[in-house]
């Protein structure tokens, strides 16, 4: 504990004494005793219970016993929250009790931040600073928290510092509570980046940190920390894990009797869930969106709205996610936000087929993004333009897959990347569905291109070797201007997948194994060979295996492939004779 720390209140004995205090002279007794160590230990919002018994209480000479009952009064009646800890710093300002005027300007900024105005917060914390000096128990939380205000002017490389110092601090003074909100804040910022493996490092910390906090009910920014788990599953595609995450988040804001928390969980669920559950997500926004308009809170808000946005395009409400859209934009001015706002818009314009419209909301997006570090979200922007100019499209896919850098093959990266569902069928007649949309392959050329593509695999295939077997004979430089304009056709047929990949002089198929039929069956005839015994999908193997190859095919390096089906398909019918 450090000296100016004030020892852990017995809040379960406060409680149980305010529940049986008669008069306000009790009530200001109680307060005035503990006041220091409730709010120092984040312990106010365990007051809201016996917050009623706040509401007529004059605490006009009683400053000190003011800050914890402002935090717990704003819960439920916010203008008399807002009035008591006014009074209170006025109070302080009239006794020139500078440290009671840093306390209050402490406390000012998380009711502030409570409100979504991020940038009063930060001159509330920046005043307290001032006020306490650098060594004092509170500088360390207000250091902490000015993270958010560096978010709010758009540097998230500011805030990732900020909350990464804060959190070595905390782990040189091995303060749990501090550890524990230094760590949370950290996985917001490190998922605007992307870099997801960050975001579980910091949420692996403070999980073990609100460990060491003895009661559940004083692991005040825990459902923020399962809300970071939970973002990282749902961009990984796990959505079953992201509503178990989801729902252990909401217990413990629940537990809590914290509403706040509550709706950001369901602001978070509805953004990064609406491709799944697209009605939900339109629920979960829209009750989100009450909560904060009775509150009159302006940052989290703008989330939701943006959530309803997406949900009401995954939903195909497209019409009602463009009005959104522009409302937002004429409401939101942190540039990370704008950013956000503005690429959502023009993946709505894209799918209502305006792509002048999305090229221009998606140009603007990026340069945004990219000016405040939001690595994630400005390659989202780039695979967004690639649907809109289909003409740069291979350059831009390039562009965003540069932006992963290192974290190109990370699932989620990957998932992006890819920009949309895919499946692809090679054995029997050749098709193919993106988006769940089944889509006809055109030509027989391309139908022999894809599956030699496939074929290769990962290594993908030399341009001249492709053009050599598509084109035998033919001049290379004629082959190569055909194979260009065939690849770009093929590109613009799976989008908004993004599957064609273009490396070294290389030109790569990126599928999974179950996207596609013949890599499926491909390897559980293989498994199935190997084991001796029956595998899943056996019998879905055997009667894939039986059908020709694109229908048949005369193409010498596409027959080879059928001979190897075919083969395939004898060994694994005569594996137990």
């Amino acid at each position: 504990m450090a000296p100016d720390e004030p020892a852990v209140p017995d809040i379960a004995s406060i409680i149980s004494a305010l529940g049986s205090a008669v008069t306000s002279d009790d009530v200001v007794r109680i307060l005035d005793d503990s006041a220091k160590s409730i709010v120092a230990h984040d312990l106010a919002h365990r007051l809201i219970p016996a917050a009623a018994k706040f509401a007529d209480v004059d605490f006009g000479a009683h400053p000190w016993a003011a800050l914890p009952a402002a935090i717990a009064l704003v819960q439920f009646d916010r203008p008399r929250g807002w009035a008591v800890l006014g009074a209170a710093r006025a109070t302080f300002e009239r006794n020139d009790d500078r440290e009671g005027c840093g306390w209050a300007c402490f406390v000012e900024g998380l009711e502030s931040l409570g409100e979504g105005d991020l940038l009063r917060a930060d001159t509330c914390w920046a005043n307290s600073i001032e006020a306490l000096g650098e060594s004092h128990l509170l500088v360390r939380f207000s250091a902490l928290h000015r993270s958010l205000g560096a978010y709010e002017r758009g540097d998230l490389d500011g805030a990732v510092r900020l909350a990464e110092y804060s959190l070595h601090r905390a782990r040189r003074d091995r303060d749990s509570r501090m550890i524990a909100a230094a760590a949370t804040e950290l996985a917001f910022f490190r998922f605007w980046k992307g870099d997801f493996p960050a975001v579980m490092r910091a949420a692996d910390a403070a999980e073990h940190a609100f460990a060491e906090i003895g009661d559940p009910l004083d692991r005040y920014e825990e459902p923020l920390m399962w809300a970071a788990r939970s973002a990282v599953a749902y961009v990984r595609g796990d959505y079953t894990d992201g509503d178990d995450l989801i729902d252990r988040g909401l217990d413990a804001a629940d537990a809590m009797r914290n509403a706040w928390y509550r709706a950001i969980l369901l602001t978070l669920r509805a953004d990064l869930s609406a491709s799944w559950n697209p009605l939900r997500s339109i629920d979960d926004a829209r009750a989100a969106l009450g909560y904060y308009d009775e509150i009159g809170e302006q940052w989290w808000s703008r989330w939701a709205l943006q959530a309803l946005v997406i949900a009401q395009r995954e939903n195909g409400d497209v019409a009602a996610a463009l009005a959104g859209a522009a409302a937002l934009l004429g409401w939101v001015s942190n540039p990370l936000e704008r950013g956000r706002a503005m690429l959502e818009r023009g993946l709505t314009e894209i799918a209502v087929g305006d792509k002048a419209a999305a090229k221009g909301s998606l140009v603007e997006a990026l340069d945004l993004l990219d000016s405040g570090g939001a690595r994630w979200h400005a390659a989202r922007a780039v695979i967004g333009l690639s649907h809109a100019d289909p003409q740069r499209g291979e350059y831009l896919v390039r562009t965003a897959r540069s932006r992963a850098g290192a974290d190109a093959n990370e699932i989620g990266w990957r998932r992006m990347l890819r920009g949309a569902s895919f499946e692809l069928r090679l054995l029997g007649r050749a098709d193919m569905t993106v988006s769940g949309q089944l889509v006809e392959i055109r030509g027989r050329t391309t139908a022999e291109a894809m599956c030699l593509l496939v074929d290769a695999g990962a290594a993908g295939l030399r341009v001249e070797t492709l053009c050599e077997a598509l084109w035998p004979g033919v001049d290379l430089e004629r082959a190569r201007n055909r194979c260009n304009v065939l690849i770009a056709s093929i590109r613009r047929e799976i989008q908004p997948a993004v599957r064609i990949i273009r490396k070294q002089g290389r030109i790569i198929f990126d599928l999974d194994e179950g996207e596609c039929d013949l890599l499926k069956a491909r390897a559980v005839a293989q498994a199935a060979i190997r084991s001796g015994v029956p595998v899943a999908d056996e019998e879905w193997a055997r009667a894939a295996l039986e059908m020709p190859v694109i229908g048949g095919s005369t193409n010498d390096s596409v027959l080879e492939i059928q001979y190897e089906m075919d083969a395939l398909a004898a060994r694994l019918a005569t594996r137990n004779t």
